[in-house]
């Protein structure tokens, strides 16, 4: 609530706000999920698109499932697109390496395949605030992400927002030679 104002920022709201291709409740599911959930994930398939020629990705020792693409091993647009993707769709504080879900939202953006962005940006902000590794957990100082998209959605719902008003100077502020 928003001063009075329901404000949602759901899977949906996002989409038709942000008027992508998966604005209905029937097209939520998109590649990106299927593929970072798959049980039969092929690392190797990523790799082809993710990494230098001659390098590939770690497999975890702790689990057969799990592999890590290390930054120094993926290619330049692959590093660009990471940047890009950790600052403004998944926020996250560990960039050094691609896990298993953030080399798949890579491969989706770098491989042109449709993602359900507003998912994406909506499961976010429903686990960054309670997440363990998002700041302490009962601390009160923890970053509220995607603070200009929250703002627009407010805007596009209508929702009252305070704003102050800035005063002009009546003079202008001038040094005076002696």
């Amino acid at each position: 609530m928003v001063r009075g104002t329901k404000v949602r920022y759901d899977v949906v709201t996002i989409n038709k706000f942000l008027k992508t291709d998966f604005q209905d409740l029937e097209a939520q599911s998109c590649t990106y999920f299927e593929l970072k959930d798959k049980d039969d994930f092929d690392p190797d398939k990523l790799a082809k698109v993710l990494c230098i020629p001659g390098k590939s990705y770690v497999k975890a020792k702790e689990s057969n499932k799990a592999y890590k693409f290390k930054k120094d091993a993926l290619r330049t647009i692959t590093q660009i697109s990471m940047s890009f993707a950790f600052s403004n769709v998944a926020p996250t504080l560990h960039t050094s390496n691609l896990n298993r879900q953030r080399a798949s939202l890579i491969y989706c953006i770098l491989a042109n395949i449709p993602i359900n962005i507003g998912k994406v940006i909506s499961d976010k902000i429903h686990s960054l605030p309670s997440s363990k590794n998002f700041g302490e957990e009962d601390s009160t100082d923890k970053p509220l992400v995607f603070p200009a998209l929250i703002i627009a959605l407010c805007a596009y719902q209508r929702a009252k927002m305070f704003v102050r008003s800035l005063k002009s100077l009546k003079k202008l502020i001038t040094k005076e030679e002696d």
